[in-house]
This record gives structure tokens, C-alpha cells and sequence, in this order.
């Protein structure tokens, strides 16, 4: 189930030593059971408390509308960015071990996957505490906040490309996933959202979430086309090809395989090829935000006609159409054989000579 980075962070997980576990336990053999059972409680009530409340903050942040969106923490400093998005990173991280079936999230069922229905249910059961604790232990929540903190601490002083920025596309995107993986909307309940393979796919959710984390990190706030007309390092390093984005994503990657994260990565990817598919949606996710790349540009677009057929064949253009040919149709059956004109969108019978003057 380890999954190991490479040779030279390989390491053999052993357990603590007896007189790691209590130095003053007495000689007795009940007493040592009894500190120990304290201490496992006190540890899963602390856990518990901790997830419950970065429960609670991701169905705050979740809760906002669109236009309300990240004004209630414009003030937050780097620490309240940083609590808010591994709040949102917890329930995804939530999603993708529950989804699994293992015997470690066995009681944990949801009806949908998005962050709304994990915090209502967990509100609502008190999941978090009967059960989360068997595999987000507070080891697992300190590396996901130090993670999540170096990242933001990547970000420059920029006027654009900076941290709060970063927080603003991961709680945007948040809100997107939230409304396409909901099976319930309040507003609509008989409402159906299309969700194109990623409601079934809480990898493809974590990558989301990440990317938007991610993608703009260390960027200096020069565009790349400067980059490349003053041969920055950077452009040179990336051959002229989405510098600041192939900077991000390095800059992310180098982070997240370091020795300190790695349980945190196990238990994410317990498999190999999980973690690939992972840093290949990632990466593509960050390299689409290159959009002064006409080549990167392209191969989005072939991307999209490859999944959702060209953009002139639509459903949403078919039915406009139809919808205008029975416009048309429908008045020229009024209209008793008058001409129609047809301007723009809208059409219209002019009025003959005698209605005019009338």
C-alpha cells in the first residue's frame, strides 16, 4: 500500500518502540492498557473535533453564492487561506477513500459526492466522528495544512498572480464541482446537471481542487511571451513553452513528493497508477490556463470536439435551430401567407402599405 517516490525515499515503516509509547507506564498489566485506551480516545476525540470543524468552514465556504463568492474572507490572512482550502481538500480526500469500500470507511456511505452532501451527512451523523478517524489522523491533517501552506507561501506579491487569487479559482472551481455532483438543488429539485463521467470519478474532484491550488505558484506576474523575448531562465529551462505554468506545476510536484507527505500521498494513491493519472490530469488542467498559447489553445479545442463534438453541433445550437424553424413556421401560419423577414435572431412581418398608413 506504500507507495514509494523513488529509492532514496524508501523506508521500511516500523512501530514505535514499547518505551515510545509510555516512558512512566507502571509494571502493571492493566494500567498500561488503560493510559493507552486514554490516549486513543483523546486522540480520535481531538481528530474529531478538528475534522468537524474544517467540516463545518467547507460547507460555509460551499454555501456561498456566486455572487457573494470569497467576499466573507477577503480579509482572511495566509493562515485563514490556507485552513479554508484544506477544509475543501479534506472532503475531497474524504470522497476518494470512502469511494473505495475499504474496510476503513465500510459505515460511510453518501448519496452524492459533492462537498454539500459529505458536510451535511456529517453534520447531521456525526460521521466525522465515529469514523474519519480511522484514516484522517492528525498526522494526515498536519501534513495536508503544511502542505497546503507551503503552496500559498509559494505565491508572490503580484498584483494579480498571487495567493488570493489562488484561493478565489479553488473556491470558484469548488463551487462548479459542488453544483454538477449536488443530486439536490434547493432552488430546483426535479433539476438535472449533466456531469460528463466526473460525478463517478473523485480523483478527477481532488484533481480539480489541486490544480486550481496550484496553477498559478511562483509565477513572477511577467507574461510568458516577456519571458521568452527576454530569455528568462525559466524560459530557457521550458524551451519557450508555457513557462510560468511548467513552473507552477514543478514547483507543486516537487513539494508533493517529498518524504514528509508521504503518508499523506498513500493514502490518497495507495496504487501507482492512481497517482499517475492524477499528475496527468493536473498537469493538463494547469497547462489549459495558458490561453496566449495558440498550440495550447488548439489542442483544447480538439480535446473538446473529441468529447463533446464540434462546437457548431451542439445540442444547444441544435435546439436553437429547431426552435427557430418553428418560430418561423408557426408565424408564417399567422401571418396568412406574408412575407417574413429575418434579422439577426428575431423575425418579424412587416406591415403592408395600408396597415402602415392606418
Amino acid at each position: 500500500f506504500f507507495f514509494r517516490t523513488s529509492p532514496e525515499f524508501a523506508y521500511i515503516m516500523l512501530p514505535p518502540s514499547p518505551d515510545a509509547v509510555d516512558e512512566q507506564a507502571p509494571s502493571s498489566c492493566s494500567a498500561p492498557a488503560t493510559n493507552l485506551s486514554m490516549k486513543i480516545s483523546n486522540h480520535c476525540s481531538g481528530v474529531s473535533d478538528r475534522c468537524a470543524a474544517l467540516i463545518s468552514l467547507a460547507y460555509e465556504v460551499t454555501s456561498e453564492s456566486w455572487s457573494e463568492l470569497g467576499t466573507k474572507s477577503a480579509s482572511e490572512d495566509i493562515d485563514g487561506i490556507t485552513e479554508r482550502i484544506v477544509a475543501l481538500l479534506l472532503v475531497r480526500i474524504v470522497a476518494i477513500v470512502t469511494s473505495k469500500k475499504s474496510t476503513l470507511s465500510s459505515s460511510l456511505s453518501y448519496s452524492d459526492l459533492s462537498t454539500t452532501t459529505i458536510c451535511r451527512t456529517a453534520m447531521k451523523e456525526n460521521h466525522a466522528e465515529e469514523s474519519w478517524h480511522t484514516f484522517i489522523t492528525e498526522d494526515i491533517l498536519q501534513s495536508l495544512r503544511d502542505y497546503v501552506k507551503t503552496i500559498c507561501e509559494g505565491y508572490r506579491c503580484n498584483a494579480y498572480h498571487n495567493v488570493e487569487h489562488a484561493y478565489h479559482v479553488v473556491i470558484s472551481a469548488n463551487k462548479l464541482l459542488d453544483m454538477m455532483l449536488c443530486d439536490y438543488d434547493e432552488d430546483d429539485p426535479c433539476m438535472f446537471r449533466p456531469s460528463y463521467g466526473i460525478r463517478a470519478d473523485p480523483l478527477s474532484q481532488m484533481a480539480l481542487i489541486y490544480s486550481a491550488l496550484v496553477h498559478d505558484v511562483d509565477h513572477q506576474g511577467v507574461p510568458n511571451r516577456q519571458l521568452v523575448y527576454e530569455f528568462d531562465s525559466l524560459a530557457i529551462q521550458y524551451n519557450d513553452q508555457s513557462v510560468a505554468e511548467q513552473r507552477s506545476l514543478a514547483v507543486a510536484f516537487s513539494v508533493w513528493m517529498k518524504p514528509e507527505f508521504e503518508a499523506l500521498r498513500n493514502l490518497i494513491f495507495p496504487e501507482r497508477d492512481e497517482y499517475a493519472r492524477f499528475r496527468k490530469i493536473v498537469i493538463n488542467l494547469v497547462l489549459t490556463t495558458d490561453i496566449a498559447s495558440p498550440e495550447r489553445l488548439q489542442i483544447l479545442k480538439s480535446k473538446w470536439n473529441e468529447a463533446f463534438g464540434p462546437t457548431s453541433e451542439t445540442k444547444e445550437r441544435k435546439a436553437r435551430a429547431v426552435m427557430k424553424r418553428n418560430s418561423m413556421n408557426n408565424l408564417a401560419q399567422t401571418s396568412k401567407g406574408e412575407d417574413i423577414v429575418v434579422v439577426g435572431e428575431q423575425e418579424f412581418v412587416p406591415k403592408n402599405p395600408a396597415q402602415q398608413n392606418s
